[in-house]
């Protein structure tokens, strides 16, 4: 999945992903890929920030050819309709299974056809007492960033010095660090481009995908491997 920055003013951007996020089942092989919605983040210069999801994601099971198409609705002046998602399960031949009701913050119902049967098919958790504080974060989110003296790998973005300064509550200095990275990545790339040497991930590999006819990234394992040896010393100095 990657990621490009379609259009900005000088109160929002908007990044579209490009690509598809697959999932293959382990038991029995079965494939499916879906594409995310657009992301758009609100007052980057003036008021409070906070974001919205809008357009068509579809899920595709390329075994069965069936389809879920769900409607991320935008966001309008009444809010009527903010945050809502709706859709329909269908099948190959386009005969519709179950239609799909929820909002993407707090959960999703499975409807029949016909409106006699509704189950849920997840509800998000209460935001934490804090959760205006740390941007929205659930738990599990803000403990991806935990200090952790076990980590080694150079390249964790737990190690990364101005994150870390942010958090502590440095402000000037995280800001100072996160300019200093910006430069090295710069410099990096410059590099690069003279020795006209192409950027590769360290722990991904490109493949081709025949269901879908695109190309995406498998996690190669070698990760674990350095990991066990402690050995990180294909890893680039990024910080």
């Amino acid at each position: 999945m990657k990621y490009t920055l379609q259009e900005t003013l000088i109160q929002w951007v908007r990044i579209q992903p490009t690509g598809l996020v697959h999932f293959k089942t382990k038991l029995d092989g079965y494939h499916y890929s879906w594409n995310k919605p657009h992301t758009t983040v609100h007052n980057l210069i003036i008021g409070q920030l906070w974001a919205d999801h809008e357009g068509v994601v579809t899920v595709t099971s390329h075994q069965t050819g069936d389809r879920a198409v769900v409607n991320w609705n935008p966001h309008s002046k009444s809010k009527d309709n903010y945050k809502q998602i709706n859709g329909e399960v269908t099948t190959k031949d386009g005969i519709v299974i179950y239609n799909l009701e929820g909002r993407w913050d707090k959960g999703m119902d499975r409807v029949d056809p016909d409106g006699s049967n509704r189950n849920n098919l997840w509800t998000a958790h209460e935001p934490l007492p804090d959760n205006d504080r740390q941007y929205g974060f659930t738990l599990f989110s803000m403990s991806l960033n935990e200090h952790d003296d076990s980590v080694e790998c150079p390249t964790d973005s737990r190690r990364r010095p101005d994150q870390r300064l942010l958090e502590e509550g440095q402000i000037e200095e995280a800001g100072e660090e996160k300019v200093r990275l910006e430069e090295k990545q710069r410099a990096a790339r410059k590099a690069r481009d003279k020795k006209k040497e192409e950027w590769k991930p360290r722990w991904f590999t490109e493949k081709f995908d025949p269901d879908t006819n695109t190309s995406y990234h498998v996690f190669d394992g070698h990760y674990w491997d350095a990991k066990l040896n402690k050995d990180y010393t294909v890893c680039p100095d990024i910080f």
